[in-house]
């Protein structure tokens, strides 16, 4: 029975809630085998229980991961939204958002230096108000634009964060993924206390960004004028570029409760220059 658990668990890890075995059993085994050896629980034989689930596995797993944790009442509402996002907008949000999708209360969602809105959407997706706060007007445009057409309830703020007027104690999310690195360490500071007081109760806030070691890697650090520790500044773009120190960014919400913190390393393909990344991120709930 353990084994079970242990696979309904990862099952919503994985996010594979739409997984349909008749289908596509290569995934199904693949799901079983990272069970197997993510726990150690599972017997050779057990991981092939996709394959005898065949027909009804999903439902089965579903009722076995709402009735262990009791928590996940949001499955199919998350995975849709997830799945419109991916298939719509060939968009996805962070995924440590939907990890821990089941500690964000009821409330309305901030998301600062928005962007292309992949979390802001997933989150109106899922029925919360949401504001979308970005400098860019061809972006704001069109999450105006895709919100009135999906008839969700984001507004859009063309707006550099920095001027946008945070209300006290009124979100229960505040995002800001790869935006903070973009302004000096003053502003910094300024933003991130505007998100503390921002923050409503049990509310949190979620951030990703890039550390100091980015520029031991950097091949354009001589385009960079440095301003002050750690903090750059390009004059072809007029963009500030701050790197942050191990241990600097959880600093910045004191009052918060630390949920989960790492510091990592992302090889980006995608990029021209096939480039190392080093990565910050950090969730935190407020308790009070």
């Amino acid at each position: 029975m353990h084994a079970w658990f242990a696979f309904a668990r990862m099952f919503w890890r994985t996010g594979i809630a739409d997984l349909d075995a008749r289908k596509d059993l290569g995934k199904a085994r693949l799901l079983s085998r990272v069970v197997a050896k993510d726990t150690g629980t599972l017997s050779r034989r057990d991981a092939h229980v996709p394959c005898l689930l065949r027909i009804h596995f999903r439902e089965a797993l579903l009722q076995i991961v709402r009735w262990r944790d009791g928590v996940m009442e949001q499955d199919q509402r998350w995975t849709q939204a997830y799945l419109k996002l991916k298939g719509q907008w060939k968009l996805k949000p962070n995924w440590k958002l939907i990890e821990y999708l089941h500690l964000i209360p009821q409330g309305p969602v901030l998301d600062l230096g928005a962007g292309n809105g992949r979390n802001a959407l997933f989150f109106a997706e899922l029925g919360h108000e949401v504001d979308y706060v970005d400098i860019s007007k061809t972006y704001s445009k069109r999450m105006k634009d895709r919100a009135e057409d999906a008839n969700l309830a984001l507004t859009a703020h063309n707006v550099d964060i920095r001027n946008f007027d945070i209300p006290e104690k009124h979100y229960a999310l505040i995002i800001a993924s790869k935006i903070l690195q973009l302004f000096p360490k003053a502003d910094i500071e300024d933003i991130t206390e505007k998100m503390n007081a921002g923050l409503a109760r049990k509310g949190l806030i979620y951030v990703y960004t890039f550390s100091v070691a980015t520029l031991k890697h950097s091949k354009r650090l001589h385009e960079l004028e440095r301003v002050e520790e750690n903090t750059y500044y390009h004059s072809k773009y007029r963009q500030h570029f701050h790197y942050f120190k191990s241990g600097e960014l959880p600093s910045l919400f004191p009052r918060l409760r630390t949920i989960f913190y790492n510091e990592g390393t992302v090889h980006d393909l995608k990029k021209r220059d096939s480039r190392y990344d080093f990565t910050l991120e950090y969730l935190g709930q407020r308790v009070r």
